[in-house]
């Protein structure tokens, strides 16, 4: 093959002293992409987690949080709730029971006061 003759003047290139616009341009179309991405959806894992972060720390009645919780839960995200978690039914409202969701026994909820309620939760770890 015929080599390629360049002028004697021609500075070197130096790939770290290079200040170009394409990986700026490359950065901004990036940036638009994910602005434009739609917002990845809440699984059940991590609603699940916001719940038992705000019956922790917030001062509402845990009725209502759990209320709030199952209406945005999917069918099959609610049965996994009951099976998982069946001490929460008695806090659902009347109208999961309708549903099929809260055994009729357990739609009534029962309150003790030997002590406070104490509840284990286990795989709800940060990994």
């Amino acid at each position: 093959p015929t080599l390629l003759e360049l002028p004697e003047d021609l500075p070197v290139w130096n790939l770290a002293d290079y200040k170009g616009s394409e990986v700026a341009t490359r950065s901004e179309a990036r940036r638009l992409q994910v602005a434009a991405a739609p917002p990845k959806a809440e699984g059940y894992r991590e609603k699940l987690v916001r719940l038992m972060s705000q019956l922790e720390t917030q001062a509402v009645e845990p009725a209502t949080l759990v209320g709030s919780f199952w209406e945005q839960l999917s069918a099959s995200e609610k049965t996994q709730f009951a099976t998982e978690l069946p001490q929460f039914l008695a806090l659902l409202p009347a109208s999961a029971q309708a549903q099929g969701y809260v055994p009729a026994e357990t739609a009534t909820p029962s309150v003790s006061s030997s002590g406070p309620c104490v509840l284990r939760v286990s795989g709800l770890g940060t990994g």
